[in-house]
């Protein structure tokens, strides 16, 4: 007669659960963005920018977010981080 194990929000989707004697571990969350991550990697960190810029190009748009304390992200023509200022 034993119940179902529970798991943590979120965590089926990592395979984490918080049954006992289960030793998985999940990825960490990011803390501060990296070169290479998408738009939406970024507002999981760092949340909605404070202001945006796009660029026009014949290849494509570049974008430029930025946000409190002079800190800002570059993307390129595919939506992936390129430059990160402090």
């Amino acid at each position: 007669m034993g119940s179902a194990p529970t798991t943590l929000a979120g965590a089926s989707a990592q395979g984490v659960s918080s049954a006992p004697g289960n030793h998985a571990y999940a990825m960490p969350a990011a803390t501060t963005p990296h070169v290479g991550m998408t738009t939406k990697q970024v507002k999981a960190v760092w949340g909605e920018p404070v202001e945006t810029t796009r660029e026009e190009y014949a290849k494509g748009d570049i974008e430029t977010w930025m946000y409190a304390g002079s800190r800002s992200i570059r993307f390129d023509m595919k939506g992936r981080v390129a430059e990160i200022k402090w």
